[in-house]
């Protein structure tokens, strides 16, 4: 299990990478990055503004997610149209620039968010969240050295 401390520098710096790159939010789906983000391997979607408190939408097993990941706010999404609501109760409002893993989003996918964020100017995350990755802190680099995963 990955420590809570290590959670909330990752998201310090991928929050810090986002402002830095002129968005307002990102948007993670994909599970690798989710894992690394949240500590948890859900069927979710991680909304981390640029300014404020990072939230887990999850579409299925809400207590897992509960158990597995130290971010105090879990909450259900029900469904994709739920979506821009939840985005509004995460603090990103219609207009705001938005960053998805544009290098892993199948076409499909991205095309239903474009047209269900219509209202939000969607861009690349992508580099900036492998660039937050490649960055080894001192929890990873000792699991490493132990031949331990360090996700």
């Amino acid at each position: 299990m990955v420590p809570a401390g290590e959670i909330q520098q990752r998201q310090s710096r991928f929050r810090d990478a986002i402002a830095g790159a002129g968005l307002d939010a990102a948007v993670v789906v994909e599970s690798t990055d989710l894992a690394y983000l949240t500590g948890t391997n859900q069927q979710a979607h991680l909304v981390v503004p640029a300014q404020g408190e990072p939230v887990l939408l999850v579409r299925r097993t809400l207590e897992r997610a509960r158990a597995e990941s130290p971010l105090s706010r879990i909450e259900p999404l029900g469904s994709l149209r739920e979506l821009p609501e939840a985005l509004t109760g995460a603090g990103v409002s219609a207009g705001s620039r938005i960053g998805l893993e544009l290098d892993v989003l199948p076409a499909g996918l991205y095309l239903g968010y474009a047209r269900r964020l219509a209202s939000h100017e969607l861009a690349d995350c992508s580099a900036l969240l492998r660039d937050v990755r490649a960055v080894k802190s001192t929890w990873e680099l000792e699991r490493m050295r132990r031949g331990e995963h360090p996700d």
